[in-house]
């Protein structure tokens, strides 16, 4: 971190990781009253700088800890093939399963910028879980994001807000004619919607080379990959609560190990995560460590799934709510008609007495002569 530019390597086994700060020594500072302010810059800069480092060493030790655990592999993926929707909910308060709004399917979503992996994701999670290693591939990946238009159709796929499977994407930046075309597409293949199903947990994946890339850059070119990441994860529609989506990082087999952490430590800063818990590198490869980090990133978005499903009685006292609502403004209007009504009619009933005095004596040769 720092600005520091590091090679990008392989790594093999038996290679010594050195953290990007390493070589810098750090003297202690001692913070006394008369300190100008720029003692006081140069203090929190050391503060911000020893947290990177740490954090940054403990995504470097989760790659060791992944080594030790591959003999837990079968037993995680079996937990994941046992999973039903709601089995993983915590009780808490006194709440059992029957008290939530449980759905059939859990669903997760996949979303993230052109190129940044998802259809490859999709395909690594379909191996991980299928016995034939030599089945075709589910999701059509794109090799070249340059040249081709990436996905445009909604894709459910079943893995031993709402989404439809074969729906039609458009996107902004299409052109009138390009959406024209699309639809007519849609329309001869029979693409019909189907069952609408609600997201239950969001999976954000990036390019880990594109986010490199923007991390070395100067310009506002390189650095604009990081400002699409950073809008679009913190969108408030794809978090749950205080639930922000899990991030996943692609094509780390092509950086170094050092590369790679360097980068999940970027990624948590800037988007206010915690690198080694809530963010996964998964690279284009079928070693029994990828298929770990698979298993523990579907795993977290099961678990957070289930703890964030709606209880039954939220919706039963929402409809309450307003019914009452309902009824407290109808007895409202009631009420005015009412005070209204009395009011006009005392209004009526309530005539002035005249205090003018008729003379008749004065006035009786009005009617004698």
């Amino acid at each position: 971190m720092g600005g520091e530019k590091t090679t990008s390597r392989f790594f093999t086994p038996g290679e010594e990781i050195i953290s990007p700060v390493d070589d810098f020594d750090f003297p202690l500072l001692s913070m006394n009253s008369g300190d100008d302010e720029g003692s006081q810059d140069s203090w929190d800069s050391l503060v911000d700088q020893r947290r990177r480092d740490a954090v940054f060493r403990e995504v470097l030790q989760s790659y060791d800890q992944l080594r030790t655990r591959i003999g837990s592999l079968t037993d995680a993926k079996n937990k994941i093939l046992s999973y039903t929707p709601g089995a993983w909910i915590e009780n808490v308060g006194g709440m059992t399963l029957s008290d939530y709004d449980v759905p059939k399917t859990t669903s997760l979503l996949l979303i993230g910028p052109k190129g940044s992996g998802k259809s490859s994701l999709v395909n690594r999670i379909s191996k991980v879980f299928e016995n034939d290693k030599f089945a075709s591939e589910r999701a059509q990946v794109t090799y070249n994001s340059s040249v081709g238009d990436g996905t445009y159709f909604l894709q459910e796929y079943t893995i031993p807000r709402g989404v439809r499977h074969g729906e039609l994407v458009i996107r902004r930046s299409d052109s009138s004619s390009l959406r024209n075309r699309m639809r007519c597409k849609a329309r001869k293949i029979g693409c019909e919607p189907s069952v609408i199903r609600k997201v239950n947990f969001v999976i954000f994946v990036v390019d880990g080379l594109a986010v490199l890339k923007s991390m070395e850059g100067d310009s506002d070119v390189e650095k604009q990959y990081d400002q699409i990441v950073a809008t679009t994860f913190n969108c408030p529609y794809l978090s749950f609560r205080d639930d922000k989506p899990v991030v996943v990082v692609t094509h780390g087999d092509l950086l170094s190990l050092t590369d790679r952490a360097r980068i999940r430590t970027y990624l948590g800063e800037l988007l206010g995560i915690p690198p080694a818990k809530q963010i996964f590198d998964i690279p284009e490869s079928s070693d029994p460590e990828n298929e770990l980090i698979i298993i523990d990133m579907l795993r977290y978005c099961l678990e957070h799934a289930d703890r964030n499903l709606s209880c039954k009685s939220c919706a039963r006292n929402k409809g309450f709510r307003v019914s009452v609502m309902a009824f407290l403004n109808l007895l409202l209007v009631l009420g005015i008609a009412i005070i209204a009504f009395k009011m006009q009619h005392l209004n009526a009933h309530r005539i002035p007495k005249s205090n003018s005095h008729v003379d008749w004596r004065a006035i009786r040769h009005l009617w004698l002569d």
